[in-house]
C-alpha cells in the first residue's frame, strides 16, 4: 500500500514539473513562431529560394550534376542568416 502511495506521489510531481517545463518553453518559443513574425519572414525566405531555383536552372541548361545536399546546406544557412539578420548570409552565391 505504501509502495503504490510513494509511486503516485512521484507520478503526480513528475507530470506537475514535465507540464511546468512544457509550458516554460512554449512561452519562451511562442514569440517566435507567431503568425506576424512567420509572415514577415516568407519574403526573405522566398528570395533565398529563388537563388537557388535560378542555380539549378543554370547547372540544368549546362547539363552539370549537382551536390543537391551542400546546396541546400547553403539554402538553409542563407535563410537562417537572412531571417535572423545575422551575417551569414550569400552562402550561396560563393560556390
Amino acid at each position: 500500500m505504501k509502495d503504490k502511495v510513494v509511486a503516485h506521489v512521484f507520478s503526480a510531481l513528475r507530470s506537475a514539473l514535465c507540464a511546468h517545463i512544457r509550458n516554460r518553453l512554449r512561452r519562451t518559443i511562442s514569440p517566435t513562431f507567431n503568425v506576424m513574425h512567420l509572415k514577415h519572414m516568407l519574403p526573405p525566405m522566398h528570395e533565398e529560394v529563388q537563388v537557388l531555383m535560378a542555380k539549378l536552372e543554370e547547372a540544368c541548361d549546362a547539363k552539370q550534376e549537382v551536390d543537391i545536399h551542400a546546396m541546400f546546406t547553403r539554402l538553409t544557412l542563407d535563410i537562417i542568416g537572412t531571417t535572423t539578420e545575422v551575417s551569414l548570409h550569400a552562402t550561396q552565391t560563393q560556390s
